[in-house]
């Protein structure tokens, strides 16, 4: 038996954790397909954050079913749809201000504000997790992906009405 007591068994949080990463990197691929076809970051952004709300309502919905395959697929959807709204934040908005500010600092800026919030959000979800268990964690980042979805979409049509009557 190994020192920490452990059975020698793979959790599934190690395969999580391994696996998320990769097809993490679909997330950044499908972002940029998305985003040549839509040509507006903040209607990518809301398409990215609403699958991302359906996902953990799916999730939230067959917890009882106790299915860990199923779990881990929506797992999988999910980190796509983060990689692709970093992606969408971090690369592509920034080139869209590059006449009004400098592209670099921008996009540099963003990325610390991810980072940093990423960090934050796994120790509160891993609290959260840890005291009111996973329905709360998944409650969590449905109403997140909801308003952010809300927002990127009122965002769109705000700018997109904007343009029109200028």
């Amino acid at each position: 038996m190994p020192a920490n007591g452990q059975s020698g068994v793979i959790s599934m949080s190690t395969i999580t954790s391994l696996l998320l990463p990769l097809f993490s990197v679909l997330g950044a691929f499908l972002s940029k397909k998305v985003h040549d076809l839509l040509k507006d970051h903040m209607l990518v952004d809301a398409i990215f954050y609403g699958v991302t709300f359906a996902m953990c309502l799916t999730i939230l919905l067959t917890l009882k079913v106790d299915s860990i395959v199923l779990t881990l697929l929506l797992f999988i959807v999910v980190a796509c749809m983060m990689s692709a709204v970093n992606n969408v934040i971090t690369s592509m908005m920034p080139l869209n201000y590059r006449k009004q500010m400098d592209s670099g600092f921008l996009a540099g800026a963003l990325d610390t504000v991810c980072y940093v919030g990423g960090a934050l959000s796994g120790i509160w979800l891993g609290s959260v997790k840890e005291n009111s268990g996973w329905n709360a964690v998944f409650t969590i980042l449905l109403v997140f992906s909801a308003v952010a979805a809300l927002l990127s979409l009122g965002c769109y049509v705000f700018f997109r009405i904007k343009h029109q009557n200028t």
